[in-house]
């Protein structure tokens, strides 16, 4: 059986880039479970309401199908003031990656891992706190959307989110505040102006 190389593709230069539904408007945040960190994010995201016709989804590389949110991270969140009754997470799907406008995923090994299963979505795969670095080196301006499905950013190891999975409260708060840092920048980048008509 043959190695799948992603590097090689992505340095492919006959292949055309892929055109972006302007008209999907699902940020899907992407974590192991979907009980924690993609969870957090989620669930802050819609707390927040932006709305400006963005719905915000999660989604787990090897989701506890049904689970609620984490103990420890739903302290911090309630705590917070967000409301996570109702909750369940869910696995990863083609169909979800197709449906989003982008897929954020919270670190290196589940970004590896979408461009791997679904590499014909691979330009909308994004790191969450890589989002934070394009934003400080030249995207404030830029079309969120577009500026961060075209750009090649290498990972660097601080890009990751780590998972604060039975780590106890503190490593659940640390979590928490580094995805709220993140949506710090994207939502607001995400803005009125780039919202797709719902």
């Amino acid at each position: 059986m043959s190695k799948f190389n992603v590097a090689s593709l992505l340095k492919r230069k006959d292949a055309p880039a892929p055109v972006i539904d302007q008209d999907r408007n699902t940020i899907l945040f992407v974590c192991t479970g979907n009980i924690a960190r993609s969870a957090s994010a989620e669930l802050i995201a819609r707390h927040r309401d932006i709305n400006d016709g963005w719905r915000f989804d999660s989604a787990g590389v090897g989701a506890v199908v049904g689970s609620g949110v984490a103990p420890d991270i739903d302290r911090e969140l309630v705590h917070r003031g967000i409301n996570i009754r109702g909750y369940r997470a869910k696995q990863m799907t083609c169909a979800l990656a197709e449906n989003a406008a982008l897929i954020v995923a919270m670190d290196s090994t589940h970004r590896q891992w979408l461009i791997r299963e679904f590499p014909q979505f691979h330009r909308k795969v994004v790191l969450l706190k890589q989002i934070q670095r394009a934003y400080a080196g030249g995207g404030e301006g830029n079309d969120a959307l577009g500026y961060l499905t075209t750009l090649n950013l290498l990972e660097i190891p601080e890009d990751s989110i780590a998972d604060p999975f039975r780590l106890g409260p503190q490593a659940a708060k640390k979590a928490v505040e580094e995805v709220e840092a993140g949506l710090d920048i994207l939502l607001p980048w995400l803005g009125t102006r780039n919202a797709p008509q719902a």
